[in-house]
């Protein structure tokens, strides 16, 4: 029961000008406090989820724009004509890193 619910219960208790007996109002009014609180939680989770999203799309994205942005294959023509190897572009030197490390969050 939260802090002000269990105020407004000693007050009702306790005082006797306000005492009227009618304890079903204080049941109801104890009952919709319990609800509203219960809908916060969920409103918060799903806040907090919903952010969670946000980050991770925000993490695809940009490793989607990374291995969609054809500068990234270009390598130098000469070292792969001379034979010295694979030739060297962001996305060969990459080896997928970008995508693993979107993925593991």
């Amino acid at each position: 029961m939260s802090k002000r619910l269990e105020e407004i219960k000693d007050r009702w208790i306790n005082d006797k000008v306000f005492w009227t007996g009618n304890i079903d109002y204080l049941i109801k009014q104890a009952e919709r406090v319990k609800k509203l609180e219960l809908e916060l939680l969920y409103y918060k989770m799903a806040t907090k989820s919903y952010v969670d999203i946000e980050q991770q799309n925000k993490r695809y994205l940009e490793a989607l724009e990374f291995y969609a942005n054809e500068e990234n294959y270009l390598f130098d023509e000469k070292e792969y004509k001379v034979g010295l190897g694979v030739p060297e572009s962001e996305i060969t030197l990459d080896y997928g890193n970008k995508a693993r490390k979107a993925l593991e969050r």
